[in-house]
């Protein structure tokens, strides 16, 4: 079973890079895209569980905003058939 999420932007600033090309997967923590702030700070979004990009929302060169989606993903749930969901609510 899949689930459908998004990549969400933290930051108000500049697209300049996207790490993840569409549809390959990725994991936990990995960086997906970089982000220039108004500040001039670079900061990276990453992605907060593993999966595959289902769909880009942003291009490099876009503006982003707080809240703005930047991707679409999906996650394959029988990733944690093995036993993750168990150590998942252990740790609630």
């Amino acid at each position: 079973m899949k689930i459908q999420s998004s990549i969400v932007s933290s930051y108000h600033g500049t697209v300049v890079k996207i790490f993840h090309p569409f549809s390959l997967s990725f994991r936990k923590d990995q960086p997906l895209f970089l982000i220039r702030t108004k500040e001039g700070l670079l900061k990276e979004v990453v992605a907060d569980s593993p999966g595959t990009i289902h769909s880009f929302e942003v291009s490099v060169g876009d503006e982003v905003v707080p809240g703005m989606i930047l991707a679409y993903t999906e996650e394959d749930l029988s990733d944690y058939e093995s036993g993750h969901d168990s150590k998942a609510s252990e740790t609630c």
